[in-house]
């Protein structure tokens, strides 16, 4: 098999493009001809001969490399119809592969001291050895656009990798084969190397292919995942807000059902809780809330406290403050403020004030987190 023939068949297995694997290839050799006789770096030409192997060939001029009557005393002064003249240019066949010995010994026979280079037989194995890069590189270079070629059709899905290492303010996934990029601010600073990673891929950005665990489409995902009720449709997820350590999923059955929303939550919980356990799992250990969806924002929110009794409660265009018993306070708030901040985000309040019952001065009694944490979701 000639080294067109291998180049075809490297091309067929690696999925390449054949004429640009063998144009690679020219190239290598020329390049590696150049990094040889640096003198002569501009004056190389490869190309395919009939046999499928590569000829190279250096250019002399006339006049500047060799003298015309050199030129003339060696036989290449050979048409009268068109002489030769300073200035013009004489291509020199390199026999630098070993078959092409004999003719070799010819050529030093015939031209000896106007060879302008010297031991082409060493260039021989520099030859071979830059065609061999060439090929690897390219079939490396194909896999991996192949690789990220599919992971282009996973954009929107969860993806399960392993974590490599830490660069550049982003941790380095690797997804079998081809890394991926998971920000700091995406989730990437909760893993150290080694860590199982679950990630949601995300649209491929230049040359990377990007991953997020923050994101509310990397919520759903997962949910999906873990849940069949949400896979299947049946449930569908109405709201979802999170920050580090909490989130809340509100839902209600899909549109034109008779499952009720509290129905929904059963399914989204599981049998003894088995699908929220692996939620919060998938969700670093998070505290998942799963609530049932209301579509008037006061009901809702109150119930998105999660079990917490309101004894009373006052609305405004943006503020809503519940009243519960002085036992609940502390739930209803949640560790710094999260159950209340993470309600009001899910019905759209600016804030959720938690009062306990019984009094009316917010000074001193108003557990509620400020309206500087408090922020409106846009998905309420």
């Amino acid at each position: 098999m000639n080294l067109r023939e291998i180049v075809n068949d490297v091309a067929e297995r690696a999925g390449a493009n054949a004429e640009q694997l063998a144009g690679l290839v020219l190239e290598s050799i020329r390049a590696a001809a150049a990094d040889t006789w640096p003198k002569y770096a501009e004056r190389f030409e490869t190309f395919w001969d009939a046999n499928g192997a590569v000829e190279l060939r250096v250019y002399q001029r006339v006049g500047e490399d060799l003298s015309l009557e050199d030129a003339r005393r060696c036989g290449l002064d050979d048409d009268p119809a068109d002489p030769l003249q300073d200035g013009d240019e004489l291509g020199l066949t390199i026999f630098y592969r070993p078959e092409q010995e004999s003719a070799r010994e010819l050529q030093r026979a015939k031209f000896g001291s106007l060879l302008p280079i010297e031991q082409p037989e060493r260039f021989g194995r520099r030859a071979a050895a830059a065609a061999a890069r060439s090929l690897t590189k390219l079939v490396e270079a194909n896999r991996t656009t192949g690789l990220r070629t599919s992971f282009e059709e996973l954009v929107g899905r969860v993806v399960v990798g392993r974590a490599r290492r830490h660069e550049r303010g982003a941790l380095i996934v690797d997804l079998g084969g081809v890394e991926a990029r998971l920000s700091a601010g995406a989730g990437g600073s909760e893993y150290g190397a080694g860590d199982r990673v679950l990630a949601l891929v995300e649209p491929v950005r230049g040359r990377s292919i990007v991953l997020t665990r923050h994101s509310d489409d990397f919520v759903r995902a997962v949910v999906a995942l873990e849940v069949p009720a949400v896979e299947r449709g049946d449930v569908e997820l109405a709201g979802v807000v999170r920050e580090r350590g909490r989130m809340k999923i509100a839902v209600r059955g899909r549109e034109g059902s008779n499952l009720t929303a509290a129905a929904a939550v059963e399914l989204v919980v599981g049998e003894r809780g088995a699908h929220a356990l692996e939620l919060a799992r998938a969700f670093g250990n998070s505290q998942v809330d799963v609530v049932p969806w209301d579509a008037d924002p006061v009901r809702g929110a109150i119930a998105a406290l999660s079990g917490v009794e309101v004894l009373d409660v006052e609305a405004s265009d943006s503020v809503l403050v519940v009243h519960v018993a002085p036992e609940d306070v502390r739930a209803a708030v949640g560790a710094r403020g999260a159950n209340a901040r993470l309600a009001a985000r899910l019905y759209g309040w600016r804030e959720l004030r938690v009062r306990r019952e019984g009094f009316e001065d917010d000074s001193g009694d108003s557990c509620a987190p400020s309206s500087e944490t408090t922020t409106q979701d846009e998905e309420g």
